[in-house]
């Protein structure tokens, strides 16, 4: 199991901890496909749940994510995007 990028986790900062653990979770399992895109989209998918952004705009951002890195971190956000 890879590790998380540093900046992933500086990212998920703006978020509740317990909202930002299972982000953080559901992503281990694909850490190893998140390259430089993936992160710049799971930044604003961060600081738009922090914002409480609509979720139409989350699912937005969700949808630029390759579909395995979607299909993770769908799972942590659906208490959010309900």
């Amino acid at each position: 199991m890879a590790d998380l990028p540093p900046e992933l986790l500086e990212s998920l900062k703006v978020l509740e901890p317990g909202q930002a653990a299972r982000i953080r979770d559901a992503l281990v399992p694909v850490a190893g496909e998140l390259g430089p895109r993936e992160l710049a989209v799971l930044d604003r998918l961060a600081r738009g749940l922090a914002s409480g952004a609509p979720a139409a705009e989350l699912n937005a951002f969700v949808r630029l994510l390759p579909v395995t890195v979607s299909r993770a971190v769908s799972p942590a956000l659906e208490p959010v995007k309900a």
